[in-house]
């Protein structure tokens, strides 16, 4: 980190500064790891500005930063966060964090983090939402695995069922993301004419309950391998301690 700072410099200025602007972070996303070498005499302001980005600002941004910068101090401020208001894109950081990092939590600490992903995607209708879905990936869960299913056969937004389908794809262990499946890709697109996406018909949502079945039998045939494979990365997680 540079040195050309003011203690007294508010969140909006640390995030800017360490992060970069608004845009480029929309744009590039964030450096990863650019919290990991903190020097001693800056690891204070860090950890203060980190908490004011959680805390005050509800930020996914600082949520994500707490596993370069201190993951044990990060599970301690952000566990009791869980369940409380926040933008989307902060549920999605913050239960994606805690899986990763909490590594001692209790099988109601584990449920509960699922249930909180899974809630968030069953009303995702906007672009903050999309980082609960594109997270959900990540959690070989049935009840975030139904609310994924949900999206792609009732939302009417393209968007999250595109999503949607790229996380049950990599939730049963597939490679290809759903732009690369065409027959499938074609189930759940939205129809197009002169640049602009036209009313959902009663076929188009045929189309969409089809492609959710199609998804629920590609988990139900792997969802033995999907499990063991959680317990053991669970398991390694915990011996690494």
């Amino acid at each position: 980190m540079e040195k050309n700072y003011s203690l007294d410099e508010t969140y909006e200025q640390f995030r800017e500064r360490v992060f970069g602007s608004p845009y480029s972070i929309w744009h590039d996303g964030v450096q990863s790891g650019i919290l990991s070498n903190v020097t001693i005499g800056d690891r204070g302001h860090v950890a203060k500005m980190l908490t004011i980005g959680v805390l005050d600002n509800y930020d996914h941004i600082a949520v994500d930063a707490w596993g370069d910068f201190d993951p044990k101090a990060g599970v301690k401020l952000l566990k009791p966060m869980l369940g409380k208001a926040g933008k989307p894109e902060f549920v999605a950081s913050l239960t994606k964090f805690l899986k990763k990092y909490d590594t001692d939590a209790s099988r109601k600490d584990r449920l509960d983090n699922e249930e909180q992903l899974a809630l968030e995607i069953d009303t995702a209708n906007s672009f903050g939402s999309l980082h609960a879905l594109m997270s959900a990936g990540s959690f070989p869960s049935w009840r975030v695995a139904s609310s994924l299913l949900d999206r792609v056969k009732l939302s009417d937004d393209y968007l999250v069922r595109y999503h949607a389908s790229n996380s049950l794809l990599k939730m049963a262990g597939k490679k290809k993301a759903i732009g690369s499946r065409r027959r499938l890709f074609r189930l759940i697109i939205s129809q197009v004419k002169d640049g602009e996406e036209l009313p959902d018909t009663e076929q188009d949502k045929k189309r969409y309950k089809k492609a959710a079945r199609i998804f629920k039998r590609m988990l139900v045939i792997r969802w033995p391998y999907i499990q063991i494979r959680a317990l053991i990365t669970l398991l390694m997680s915990r011996d690494g301690d």
